[in-house]
């Protein structure tokens, strides 16, 4: 009953009484992470973004002699081992930028703010990846057709961008040890389990407009990409994904701050005084 009852109450913040209030906050929250991030994050986005560039040269300047022949696959693979490895931790350390600056905090949001979050990249590190792991890795062992494999990943994937939100929502409000981390993962568990209604709501909406960016960034990739200097259009689609992301950590972390204050006593164990 309990369970039932959490979800009736994740899916009335989505109410027409109450979603015009949710709306206008997370509106506001995502113009302040904005503003936080071209503040104070520009230097690590802008890497990121020449890095996709470098990366996508190099991915295509490959390509020609793996189609040829010429290259085994394996090689072709291997020797974009080490620039995928760099994307994919520096996807994970923008991630975790975006929400740092989309959680509610009481300090000021500066410089001294998002650096002494330093030590937290290590958690991250570990944890998202054991996430694609744990979340994707039994399909892989399994066949199905084409169709059904598009959909299972695409659920798992919708399911791992959630749980890979309130993860990091649950780690940055903690004091960072290695036992909160292990937590902080338990309890973004359980509030996915409790909220998975009002949850799939809060982030079909930015997942939608993240897809339309990448449709866009496809389409434009074709028709503009020889007109283009070679990986210009990847940067503008890794730009729009980012985009994407702050809308996504918005959306989440609004309706993290509500559900975890209507639920406290799930999530927190509370001592009674003596």
């Amino acid at each position: 009953m309990q369970l039932l009852q959490s979800w009736k109450e994740s899916v009335a913040i989505f109410a027409p009484k109450n979603f015009k209030l949710f709306f206008l906050v997370t509106l506001k929250a995502i113009l302040e992470t904005f503003t936080a991030l071209i503040r104070y994050c520009w230097m690590p986005f802008m890497l990121f973004l020449i890095f996709s560039f470098l990366y996508a040269q190099k991915m295509q300047g490959l390509m020609p002699a793996k189609i040829a022949g010429q290259e085994p696959l394996g090689a072709f693979y291997g020797g974009l081992l080490l620039w995928r490895f760099v994307f994919l931790l520096g996807m994970f350390l923008l991630f975790m930028l975006i929400f740092l600056a989309a959680r509610p905090s009481v300090l000021r949001k500066g410089y001294w703010y998002f650096a002494s979050y330093w030590y937290y990249v290590l958690y991250v590190f570990l944890f998202l990846p054991m996430l694609v792991v744990l979340i994707t890795g039994p399909l892989s062992l399994m066949s199905f057709s084409p169709v059904v494999a598009l959909a299972l990943y695409g659920l798992m994937g919708f399911l791992h961008f959630m749980l890979a939100s309130f993860f990091m929502l649950f780690l940055l409000d903690s004091d960072g040890s290695p036992k909160a981390a292990f937590l902080s993962f338990w309890r973004a568990l359980k509030m996915v389990i409790y909220n998975i209604p009002g949850a799939s709501i809060a982030l079909f909406f930015p997942l939608a407009v993240i897809t339309c960016f990448v449709l866009i960034g496809m389409i434009f990739s074709d028709v503009f990409g020889v007109m283009l200097p070679r990986g210009l259009h990847t940067v503008a689609l890794q730009f729009g994904v980012l985009l994407g992301d702050v809308i996504v950590a918005g959306f989440m972390t609004n309706f993290y701050t509500k559900r975890l204050h209507d639920q406290s006593g799930l999530y927190f164990e509370t001592k009674e005084q003596e």
